[in-house]
């Protein structure tokens, strides 16, 4: 058995070339070396074997270990990190980390009214509709403004992996 850890394309031709190192006809002998494959999700994730870090190439760690136990750590800025045991025994072991985000986004409305200014504990951010880029989870301040509406505020609460809405239902400070 054999791991090609690259991605195999198809119409294309490989040529894989084993050397034995001599031509005679022996009986293999055991070893005591394994393949490990690591691939993380985010694959700019930084991956620790027994606690070193190892590089990753084209979102994927692969190298030959002694076999046995080993820990794995994988982590990257905003995610969860995630560690655990890999046992190398008679076969690759290929692992798929997937981590859990540690930040969401949250989107922002007003209504009957767009382009209100939109303040995230006290710093202008936008206007309305907003779309946040990734934001760690926390609860933060709402206020939007709007020239001839009253200025409204409130609160949102971020979530893992999630997107949070509020809209906010303005009302005018002209009188009919």
């Amino acid at each position: 058995n054999y791991f090609y850890p690259d991605i195999i394309e198809k119409a294309t031709v490989y040529e894989m070339v084993l050397n034995t190192g001599d031509r005679e006809d022996k009986p293999v002998v055991e070893n005591n070396m394994q393949l490990i494959v690591v691939r993380p999700e985010p694959a700019t994730a930084n991956i620790y074997i027994d606690d070193e870090q190892v590089p990753v190439e084209n979102g994927l760690f692969n190298a030959t270990m002694p076999k046995g136990d080993h820990t794995y750590r994988v982590e990257a800025p905003m995610y969860q990190p995630e560690a655990a045991v890999i046992s190398l025994g008679s076969s690759p072991v290929t692992k798929s980390v997937v981590l859990k985000p540690k930040f969401g986004y949250m989107e922002i409305f007003s209504l009957p009214e767009q382009d209100a200014k939109v303040f995230i504990n006290n710093e202008l951010a936008g206007q309305t509709p907003y779309k946040s880029d990734r934001m760690p989870l926390q609860e933060y301040r709402i206020r939007i403004e709007k020239d001839f509406f009253f200025p409204m505020d409130s609160t949102i609460t971020i979530f893992a992996g999630k997107t949070s809405s509020l809209t906010f239902k303005m009302k005018s400070t002209i009188k009919p």
